[in-house]
């Protein structure tokens, strides 16, 4: 991973917008099979974090947002370039999240 890359990760670590995977298992409730089988269904995934293992974005584990839509989602965007998922779902006015 780029130096840039890395950096900008780090930055969404550290402001709680990238999880690894037990913030993210205590904070979703989640069990280690649930998390592996919305991986492989796409209803999750994980990005590149700072120390070069896959992390999670927060809003998978976000009260506020309705997870059943935020994993369709997911799941249609499937295939589609992992960065490019996180930057739809966390876009200035995506209505979802309004």
């Amino acid at each position: 991973m780029r130096a840039e890359a890395i950096a900008r990760r780090l930055i969404l670590a550290v402001e709680g917008l990238l999880l690894e995977f037990a913030e993210f298992r205590a904070g979703s409730g989640l069990s280690r099979q649930a998390i592996h089988q919305q991986l492989e269904s796409g209803a999750l995934f994980t990005v590149d974090g700072p120390k070069g293992i896959g992390d999670y974005p927060a809003f998978f584990a976000d009260t506020k947002y309705d997870q059943a839509a935020v994993r369709a989602i997911a799941r249609e965007l499937k295939g589609c370039q992992v960065a490019a998922n996180g930057y739809f779902l966390r876009a200035p006015g995506c209505r979802w999240m309004d």
